[in-house]
């Protein structure tokens, strides 16, 4: 519960600290005294928008502090906290608003500095505000599923309904975009297939560059090398002097062996001399085949087709402006673009037929779905009803609506619709067709009713939704107050004697001034201070307003 607000410098709250009880607390006071700043500060504490206007004027910065206990921290708000790393000492929690005109706000939450999302989460998780016009929300079409969606047994399926919903939105994009993709491959296939001929034709492979270049350096040098080799083979072979270097060696090694038979020193110089002569041998061989090979090479044939070949591979290069290897991979890329619009019609059936067993899917969740809003509707609509009967509704009803759609929705098959009837003997209509701002402010209020028993949401606020009621049916709405009131911390801010009478606590808001400039105090007031209060909201400060006023508080 919220035991403790302090607000400093809001508007016209200059310094004021209020001390707030469990069970039901009303707030009253003269209009313009300065309720909507205790909204508004409230609404600061679940993270609403902050506006450096309202900052009392000469100051620089405002402030609201609330102080929470729990004798048990609900569960998300304990697991939250720890998902924050922000520690909850004893269920006690400080959230802490700081407004500055330089725009600099700042939040904290147990003295651990928190960015706004986690305010308003935290927020959400322990109070539930209800302004003036939030009756209007029941006229929006969204409405009735904010409702019935959260009822017992309802969230599971609409969550599978979504999974199943999101798998057809996902399937439909596919096809959607497959047909897209088809299209444009077709608007550009002969432009691919001039492309992808154009670089097929060169039959081009990898390496197939470098290697050409290779042998055009060969051939390019094949006059030199038929010269040297010329050269080789004629010392070699001794043309010109008639003797070759081999039959040279053969008689160096002859002479060498007879001078050996006088002087055997010269023996050991024949192991040596031998492999000279072997090597001459070999190598007048492999001259002459090498000379036959440069002969083949001589071919001007082949060295005008390396010239083309790569003349050819430049300018293809140079036209798609890569590197060889990347003409063979642009090649690869091109035919499978052909292959994919050749193959698009299959890729369609595929994709076609996957759509189908996803739309199946969400039309049978959709039916569990269906199912389970119309038991829980039955259930609710028949809690409304009742709560209906005891905020002057008699002969009263209301009913939750399915409207069966042409086609599957993200919200479901059907629509829902919220439909009521005010008074006894007339047909169900539209709530925007059969009751008035102040009958939904009852119908409103009786929802909340019925949904705040199972709300985990310990602080309830109401602001003047009792606006447009009096006599009996503000007595009614006093009565829900109480009962809602059982299970919530209720704070309400009422023009209605008949609701201050029924609260437990009784806070006056008013305005009076303090050196020279005017300041909202707020006070919880005595016994004798609440006769006064409830004397004025009947009518005036006198002995028959005040006697009244008592009665009305013995009567609770």
């Amino acid at each position: 519960m919220l035991v403790n607000l302090k607000i400093t410098n809001l508007a016209l709250i200059q310094n004021c600290e209020i001390d707030l009880r469990d069970g039901f607390s009303v707030f009253t006071g003269e209009t313009g005294a300065g309720k909507s700043v205790l909204m508004s500060s409230i609404g600061l504490l679940l993270g609403n928008r902050a506006d450096s206007d309202s900052i009392r004027n000469g100051e620089e910065s405002a402030e609201v502090i609330g102080l929470f206990k729990f004798s048990v921290l609900p569960v998300a708000i304990e697991t939250y906290l720890k998902e924050q790393e922000i520690e909850c000492d004893e269920g006690e929690l400080i959230i802490r608003r700081i407004l500055s005109r330089s725009g600099r706000n700042k939040m904290f939450i147990n003295q651990v500095s928190v960015p706004l999302a986690v305010i308003k989460k935290i927020g959400d998780l322990m109070i539930d505000l209800h302004g003036q016009h939030d009756h209007q929300a029941l006229l929006h079409e969204d409405a009735p599923y904010g409702i019935i969606d959260l009822l017992h047994g309802v969230p599971e399926k609409r969550d599978s309904y979504r999974h199943a919903w999101q798998q057809m939105v996902h399937a439909k994009a596919a096809v959607i975009d497959q047909r897209r993709r088809a299209k444009e491959l077709l608007e550009k296939r002969e432009f691919l297939q001039f492309q992808y001929d154009e670089i097929s034709k060169l039959e081009l492979k990898s390496g197939e560059e470098e290697e050409l270049k290779q042998e055009y350096a060969l051939v390019s040098s094949v006059t030199d090398r038929a010269n040297l080799a010329g050269k080789i083979y004629g010392i070699l072979n001794g043309e010109g002097s008639g003797f070759s270097m081999r039959d040279a060696a053969s008689e160096l090694i002859d002479a060498v062996e007879r001078l050996g038979e006088h002087d055997a020193k010269f023996l050991q110089w024949i192991d040596d001399l031998i492999p000279l002569r072997e090597l001459a041998s070999d190598l007048s061989t492999t001259i002459t085949s090498y000379n036959i090979s440069l002969r083949e090479e001589a071919n001007p044939n082949r060295v005008d087709f390396i010239n083309s070949r790569i003349s050819k591979i430049q300018r293809m290069k140079k036209k798609y402006i890569c590197d060889f290897e990347e003409l063979i991979a642009k090649q690869i890329k091109l035919e499978e673009e052909l292959s994919a619009i050749e193959n698009s019609d299959s890729d369609a059936s595929l994709l076609e037929k996957a759509l189908k067993k996803a739309t199946e899917s969400v039309i049978a969740a959709g039916k569990e779905l269906t199912d389970a809003r119309l038991k829980a509707a039955v259930k609710f609509d028949a809690e409304i009803t009742r709560e209906m009967s005891t905020l002057g509704f008699n002969g009263g009803g209301f009913k939750t609506e399915l409207l069966t759609l042409d086609n599957p929705a993200e919200s479901g098959l059907e629509q829902l619709q919220f439909a009521a009837r005010t008074n006894k003997g007339e047909q169900f209509m539209p709530l925007h067709k059969t009751a008035s701002g102040g009958e939904i402010s009852r119908i409103m209020l009786a929802i909340k009713t019925i949904l705040a028993e199972s709300d985990p949401v310990p602080i309830l606020v109401f602001d003047e939704i009792d606006t447009g009621v009096g006599g009996e049916i503000a007595s009614d709405i006093a009565k829900a107050m109480e009962r809602l009131a059982a299970h919530h911390q209720i704070f309400v801010i009422s023009h209605l004697q008949q609701i201050a009478t029924r609260a437990d606590h009784h806070y006056l808001v008013y305005k009076r001034e303090e050196g020279n400039r005017t300041v909202t105090k707020i006070d919880r007031l005595t016994k004798e201070q609440r006769i006064t209060e409830i004397a004025r909201m009947l009518g005036g400060d006198n002995a028959a307003s005040r006697r009244h006023a008592e009665e009305l508080l013995a009567e609770r």
